[in-house]
């Protein structure tokens, strides 16, 4: 995979101008900067559990909350054949930009849409949703679940990863769970909830949309 220039990173961002976008902007601080490469996400581990674990995660697969695009370039490499969303046009131009570095067949294999998943979202067929590290930022997620699931073919399945208590707390967090019953609780509300599993600092859940 193709690293990314840092200056011309940095110039994007400053270009775009969303100073709302902080957690962006302190990936270029010291401390995480490393996480702007994919020398750090080619050995993450949640993108790889998703590969090894979760076999209905297949086909053309939505990544909601998609990020800056490392995890699903990571998979476009794995094969797969991803769409990454997401509501930061910071986010999506880092995904799209790190995108244009790589390979024709990588960049066959991923794309990235800056898109708000409300009552305007078009029927689409999707196999299948992954979405990693973002729920735990949502408030009230009714209308993403309603979204999702225009976008996606009947009873499509759907990988959450969240953080499992404190673990990677950040200012933007809204939402904590402690417990495998409270995070199926939780998402009973808008999904059917297939399996919910802990493993070290995550929890996971299979969802039927």
């Amino acid at each position: 995979m193709v690293e990314p220039d840092i200056p011309t990173l940095s110039k994007l961002i400053q270009d775009i101008g969303d100073e709302d976008d902080i957690f962006y902007i302190r990936m270029f601080s010291g401390k995480q900067r490393h996480t702007m490469y994919f020398k750090f996400w080619a050995k993450h581990f949640e993108y790889l559990d998703m590969l090894e674990s979760y076999p209905e995660i297949s086909g053309h697969t939505i990544d909601f909350g998609c990020g800056s695009g490392h995890s699903g370039i990571c998979l476009a490499f794995k094969g797969r054949k991803i769409h990454g969303i997401d509501n930061s046009r910071t986010a999506i131009a880092i995904a799209n930009y790190l995108k244009s570095l790589q390979a024709h067949e990588i960049q066959d294999n991923v794309s990235f849409e800056c898109l708000h998943l409300d009552d305007t979202v078009e029927e689409a067929e999707y196999d299948s949703v992954w979405s990693s590290h973002c729920f735990e930022h949502v408030e009230a997620p009714t209308e993403i679940f309603e979204g999702l699931k225009k976008l996606t073919k009947p009873a499509a399945k759907m990988l959450i990863s969240v953080p499992f208590k404190e673990h990677y707390n950040h200012p933007t967090h809204v939402h904590w769970w402690y417990s495998e019953k409270e995070f199926e609780d939780y998402l009973s509300k808008w999904a059917k909830v297939l399996d919910v599993k802990r493993k070290n600092t995550v929890l996971r859940a299979v969802l039927e949309l």
